[in-house]
């Protein structure tokens, strides 16, 4: 299902809840905090994120820790994005989906990402 939205700042807000920049640094430093182990930061981000206001935005944070990497990912679920910014489109799946009068493909075409060696030369 392809959908043009327009989003407004005001409901660019919402979906954020309560969550502002600094809350989002807070969280953002425990992530990459590689004086925590692995477990550690997943602990701590989780525990932080099960508080307000994280807990109630529409925007989910989605701490990706493990060996390889230490980010930060924020998605909006598939059923926000219409109750929030498409209420009045269709959800289901489209047949063949357009994008202003453009069919979207089925599949990109894109290669995998490439995970480099800690330590390696950039």
């Amino acid at each position: 299902n392809v959908q043009a939205v327009r989003v407004e700042p005001e409901s660019w807000r919402r979906l954020w809840g309560g969550i502002t920049r600094a809350h989002l640094e807070r969280l953002e430093g425990i992530v990459k905090d590689k004086s925590l182990s692995v477990d550690q930061a997943r602990a701590q981000a989780k525990a932080l994120k099960s508080q307000e206001p994280y807990a109630s935005a529409v925007i989910v944070l989605n701490p990706k820790i493990d060996r390889s990497q230490r980010r930060l990912q924020c998605s909006l679920p598939y059923q926000a994005f219409f109750d929030h910014l498409a209420p009045d489109a269709d959800r289901n799946p489209q047949e063949q989906p357009r994008l202003f009068g453009v069919p979207v493909p089925s599949r990109f075409s894109s290669s995998p990402r490439v995970l480099k060696a800690e330590g390696a030369e950039k």
